[in-house]
Formats: structure tokens, sequence, C-alpha cells
């Protein structure tokens, strides 16, 4: 197989070319579902990059999932936090496919004598892995290994991965899963971003985004009143999605760039290192990307490789950009930017935070710290601290105790996490917990709870930077049922839990049913108690449910009481 070409990746065992596999094989289309792909390999997933594709079940459960070669059941597994009950199937050509988020396992794998071991497991959702050997459970191209759901995190989808020799993950749509798909990515606006303190974009040390207008056929340029002014280096990002058999966009498989009709930089998310994938930062600007919308650096941030020089002053330098499905579709961007002279003004402050280096920065208040152990820059940064005052909470019995500490830019991609240190020498330190405010500044969420008596500090690990607090819950969970009075048999029975704090203690929940103690599993896509089949709660007539939780503060909710009759 060749490999691609990276020019500006630091780091071609991450993305790239799976070097030294076999042949890609011919897998079968793995469940009986159309092609309607809602996430696709290498996406940004927050603290990591999606390591398969994803594929649309329309809101429902219980499609057949089939082996996609021949093979055997390698590993059978049920992840409450992660990828729910899954199989793992072995090929002969030592590649692996993992089938997730599944409803249930077919008859022929449950009644395997090892995995009968794990039916208290299976049957109360309860975490556990079982490897078997070659001999075990063989399967066919086609078989059916067990029914789509929506177990461990996500709604209802159905997760399917491709793994080579290594073990490491390779994109399905490039790796033997063939998909029809003629519709090209979809390019919606491109930002240039100076990349030191004597870079400009038009006047500016801000990077300027400009949106995308249609030039032609797959084709389109920047919608600017004049060629955009850059001095200095100029690095760029590009907004853009793909569409797969269905309407929503997942992020594109990759990209080329080109200045003057040199090649800038090129990726392709064709395969990735597992222990490498948190440095989703390196690829996706935190800052611009969410689960839907995706914002990727072209440029290489720890080399620096791949930026725009500017050059002489009236230069015109040619921008492409070539973004591509895995289909092969592309679509091409073209612009022009203008060399400006240099600024007179003096550069910006110096990178406080080095490559091989810590870092200790700390508040002028004094009651903030943040602290990067060596190894935990992957490029050299100008981090800043500012305080912005009290935090404006409305929420009842939610209680800020602290300043604003904000960390920048909330866009940096570190190796190893940094120690965020707030000072609270307060005695109802058990009800209070550091909170970050979220991208847009409208919510804000528990981000850790440790405190350390000794230093009268709250100490927790933080991977991305942002605006963080004290503040107190005294705000206790609720319980709410929304099923009705009457359900019939087969409902899935649910107790929905709001919180405003901390967060719920799982540990400290009370569900009975008519008197009885009963299994249930918690939803945290939902927010919910669902309360297990497995239970009596079926039989015909009324029935009662009794709940109550505490959250992580301590403050116990109401004990609630709901009724339901079965019809």
């Amino acid at each position: 197989m060749k490999l691609i070409r990276a020019l500006s990746i630091s780091s071609m065992i991450l993305i790239g070319a799976a070097a030294g596999m076999a042949a890609d094989p011919s897998f079968l289309w793995p469940i009986d579902r159309p092609a309607m792909i809602t996430g696709t390999f290498g996406e940004y997933r927050g603290a990591h990059l999606h390591h398969g594709i994803d594929v649309s079940t329309g809101g429902k459960t219980g499609y057949a999932v089939s082996a996609a070669d021949d093979g055997y059941v390698s590993s059978v597994m049920y992840q409450q936090w992660g990828i729910g009950y899954a199989v793992i199937i072995t090929h002969g050509n030592g590649w692996s496919t993992l089938y997730g988020h599944l409803e249930r396992f077919d008859e022929a794998i449950l009644k395997n004598q090892k995995i009968r071991g794990y039916a208290y497991q299976i049957e109360n959702r309860k975490d556990f892995r079982a490897d078997l050997d070659r001999t075990a459970i063989p399967v066919k191209k086609g078989t059916v290994i067990g029914y789509s759901g929506e177990s461990g995190i996500g709604l209802e989808h159905f997760h399917f991965e491709v793994r080579g020799e290594d073990g490491e993950p390779v994109n399905p749509l490039t790796s033997g899963i063939m998909v029809d798909d003629k519709n090209p990515p979809v390019i919606t606006a491109v930002s240039l971003v100076p990349m030191d303190g004597l870079s400009r974009v038009d006047g500016s040390t801000r990077a300027a985004r400009f949106p995308v207008i249609t030039a032609g056929k797959n084709s389109c340029t920047v919608k600017a009143k004049a060629i955009p002014l850059v001095s200095g280096t100029v690095g760029i990002t590009v907004n853009a999605y793909d569409r797969i058999g269905i309407k929503n966009g997942v992020a594109p498989y990759g990209f080329d760039c080109y200045a003057d009709g040199r090649l800038l930089y090129q990726i392709r998310y064709r395969r990735i290192q597992r222990s490498l994938s948190h440095r989703v930062g390196l690829y996706y600007d935190y800052d611009a990307s969410d689960l839907s919308n995706y914002t990727m650096f072209l440029f290489d941030r720890i080399s620096g490789n791949g930026t725009v020089k500017a050059g002489k002053v009236g230069k015109i330098t040619d921008i492409t950009i070539i973004c591509y499905d895995a289909a092969n579709n592309a679509t091409v961007l073209a612009f022009q930017v203008r060399a400006d002279r240099l600024p007179e003004d003096p550069p910006s402050p110096a990178a406080n935070l080095a490559r091989g280096s810590s870092l200790e920065l700390g508040s002028e208040d004094k009651k903030c710290i943040i602290s990067f152990p060596r190894g935990s820059a992957l490029y050299d940064e100008t981090l800043k601290m500012e305080i912005e005052g009290q935090p404006r909470v409305r929420i009842p019995g939610i209680t800020s105790l602290s300043a604003v500490y904000s960390l920048s830019p909330t866009n940096l991609c570190i190796d190893r996490a940094a120690e965020l240190s707030i000072s609270y020498d307060g005695g109802d330190f058990d009800r209070v917990a550091v909170y970050r405010f979220s991208r847009n500044g409208r919510y804000f969420s528990c981000a850790g709870a440790t405190y350390d008596k000794g230093r009268k500090a709250f100490r927790i690990p933080v991977m991305r930077m942002g605006k963080f607090f004290l503040a107190r819950d005294d705000a206790p969970p609720r319980i709410r049922f929304r099923n009705g009075t009457r359900v019939n048999a087969g409902d899935k029975l649910r107790l929905y839990i709001g919180d405003s704090g901390t967060g719920i203690d799982l540990n400290t929940a009370q569900v009975k049913v008519d008197g009885r103690a009963v299994a249930w599993d918690y939803d945290p896509d939902r927010h919910c108690i669902e309360i297990l089949r497995l239970n009596a709660i079926w039989s015909k007539g009324k029935h009662v449910i009794t709940a109550s939780i505490a959250d992580r503060a301590g403050n116990q909710s109401a004990r609630e009481t709901f009724r339901y009759s079965v019809r």
C-alpha cells in the first residue's frame, strides 16, 4: 500500500496510511439499513477522534447486524459509558471488525458456554468483556450476530469499526466498505490566522473569517470586499462538511492546500493511532467545532509547516484548497491574498508554554493557579489568565463563590493534563465544586470537586482551557416520570433525573416497584434511569414506583411516588 504523503503532519503514525498492512478486504455492509452515515472516521468527538462510522437507524432499534466477512467472534462486551453491547470479529487476514451499540446479541453468541457465564452482566447491563479463541464461535460473511440498539453512549444508531493487523482503527470507507456517494463535500467558510506577533490579516492580529460562495460546479471562492491583506506568516483553517446518504453533515475525508501551485499541506483520515487520538485539537479547532460543525487546521500546529508566507509587499498569492470525501468526490476553493507591509507596532508577548518545559501560571489575586507538567506542551504558545469578576448565576440553589478565571487560548491542544487549582478555605467544601462555562457562555457544568484539605484548594485536571469558577450546590436533584398513568407491556419505564449542580450520585439511587428493589440502568444521553425489563413490572393492573437520589454535593431529592397501570 502506498504511503500517503502528508507534508506538514508531524505525526504520520496518527493520521495517514496503514503501512505494512495486507491488501484491503471486501466487506459486506453490516446492518440491515441503508447507508445513511451520521458520523465518519476521524471526526471530531470533543476529547478524541472518532474511530469508526455511525449509521442511522431512524430512531429505532432491532435491525439485524451481520458479520462483514468470514472469521470468528473474538470478543463480546458491554461498556455502559462507551460502546454498549458490542462484538468484535477477527478475520483470516488478521484484520478485525467491531459492531457497537447493539440492543442484544444473537442466540448463537448467547448459547456459548463462556458467554453464558456472563448472563448476569448481560441481563443487568454491567460492564464485562469476554475474549474467545477462534474455535468458539466461527462465523461466515452475512451471519447475524446481533441487533442494533442504543446501548452505551449515544441515542439509537449503529457503530462500525475496521481495525488492521496491529489493532489500530482504519477508515472503513477506504478499507473494504463500499458506499454509493456522489455528493461532493461542502465548504462554508475559510479563516486566515496570524501565526506570530508580527503577522497580520487586514491589519489585525486576530483571525479573519470569510464566508464562501459558489463559483461554479463543485468550485467556490471567498466572499470579501477586497483581496485579503496578509503580512508575516498566516495559517488557514476551513469549515466544511460532507453528506453520505443523509442530510446531516459529517467531517470530510481529506484536504490538499496549495499556494501558487505548490503543495503546502495534505491530510487523509485513513488511519488513527489510538494512543494519540486525544490530540484531536491538532486537527480540529476546539473554538469552532462541535459534533455537527467542523473547522479544521490546514497547517501543522506542532511544526508550523503548511503556513502561507506573505512575501514582498504587493505580491499576490493564489490559494487553492481541495476538499475530498472518501468516494473521491471533491470541491475546490480558490482565492487570493495580497502581501501587506509588516507592522511597526511591537510584537505580541513571547510564548510562555514551551515544548519540553513546565509552566505554572497564577492569577493576579493569587487564588488560581494552572500548572502544566513537563511534556504537556505539543507546541509553543502564549498562555494568559485573566479575572473577569463574579459570574452571573441565576439558577436557584447554585451560589458562585469566586471570580471567573479565564484561561486562553481556548483552542490550545496539550498532550497531558494540566492541574487547575482554586483556593477555598470554607468549611462547606463538600458542597462546593469547580464549574466551567460552555463555549458560548450561556451554560456551565461541573468540572470537578476534588478538594485538597492541606492546601485548602480545589485541584482538578484539565485538558481544555476556558472559564472556571467555584460555586456551592444546594439544589437537590429532581425526578420525573413521563410514561403516564397507563402503559403498554414492553414500554420502557424511565425516570428522568434533572440536576443543576455537581451531578447525580448513582450510588445513592433507590428505585422500587411495588415495594421491591428493581434492577435499573442509567442512560446518560437522556438523563434517565430505565427500569430493566427483567423485573416483575408488566403484570396487568396497578403498580407503584418509588424513587430517590442524591447529588455529589449530598443534596437529597424528594422521595417521589409514581403510579401506573398495565393495560
